[in-house]
């Protein structure tokens, strides 16, 4: 079994520093923009997403019935 030797302090507390500031600037963006943006438009964006997404999926083939577990043809 290879032990890895541990890094030194300091690099440990840069990560750590660099974690609390993205993850509290994530905080204060999420605030900001939800202070911006209309709760209705949060509340179907998901849904036109989803629509777009699905819309780009017409030039694939139907599944094969034999494949769904259908005992028809």
């Amino acid at each position: 079994m290879h032990v890895r030797a541990r890094p030194p302090a300091a690099v440990l507390y840069r990560a750590l520093l660099a974690h609390t500031l993205v993850s509290a600037g994530n905080y204060l963006f999420a605030k900001r923009a939800l202070m911006a943006i209309i709760a209705g438009t949060l509340l179907y964006l998901p849904l036109g997403l989803g629509a777009l997404r699905r819309s780009g999926s017409r030039d694939r083939r139907p599944a094969d019935r034999r494949m769904a577990g259908s005992r028809c043809g």
